[in-house]
């Protein structure tokens, strides 16, 4: 089973039949940590908000229906570093209010991770729940999980995100339009390089010209 990242990195293949060299992420030797016993996990942290619009759809990997989206928002989240780590099996679910996450990069060091979340065009910052919820394969979500999870996730008191200081709402923000995912992803390595920078064969791979058939 490849692992969550490179699914995301995999995205970029898929646009107008374009492809692109990328390394694969390496795991650490000894594995990731073990998973916290009690999940959903609040204390989620948002640091940045930018909302954006695609001219050709894209597709949400990151849960079983696959839906497209053109709207959405890039976020940064800090988190504990033990759950970011990319893990080739059911890893903990990183939802956003009703919909999942979709993780851009590993994060396991920085403890920042960057965010692709499909909306339907709004978002609100200061009320929206981020959680980590049970354990699963992301692909495999589907609506009646992530409304279970919603559901555990406010009855654990989990109502909206620890907001950073510096946090940018985007409420009043334009968005930023992209023509496609690829271009998104390229504007998302920045974020990357800026909250995680020790991912550098990430961004290097995020920013790789696409090579035409």
């Amino acid at each position: 089973m490849k692992t969550k990242i490179i699914t995301s990195l995999v995205a970029v293949l898929a646009l107008a039949g374009l492809g692109v060299a990328l390394k694969p992420v390496l795991f650490a030797e000894d594995g990731p940590p073990a998973l916290p016993a009690v999940l959903p996990v609040a204390g989620v942290e948002l640091l940045h908000v930018q909302p954006f619009e695609l001219g050709t759809p894209a597709t949400h990997l990151w849960r079983a229906d696959q839906p497209k989206y053109t709207t959405g928002v890039l976020l940064v989240v800090g988190v504990d570093p033990d759950l970011a780590h990319p893990r080739q099996t059911a890893e903990p679910v990183l939802y956003v209010g009703n919909q999942t996450a979709e993780r851009l990069n590993a994060g396991s060091m920085s403890g920042r991770l960057v965010l692709v979340v499909p909306t339907d065009g709004t978002f609100d910052a200061a009320n929206t729940p981020i959680f980590f919820g049970d354990a699963q394969l992301p692909e495999s979500v589907d609506a009646q999980t992530i409304a279970r999870q919603l559901d555990l996730a406010r009855d654990a008191g989990i109502s909206g995100p620890v907001l950073a200081a510096s946090t940018d709402t985007g409420l009043g923000n334009d968005p930023v339009a992209f023509d496609n995912d690829y271009q998104l992803r390229v504007f998302a390595s920045d974020l990357i390089e800026l909250h995680s920078p020790d991912e550098v064969d990430l961004i290097s791979g995020l920013r790789a010209t696409l090579l035409t058939r």
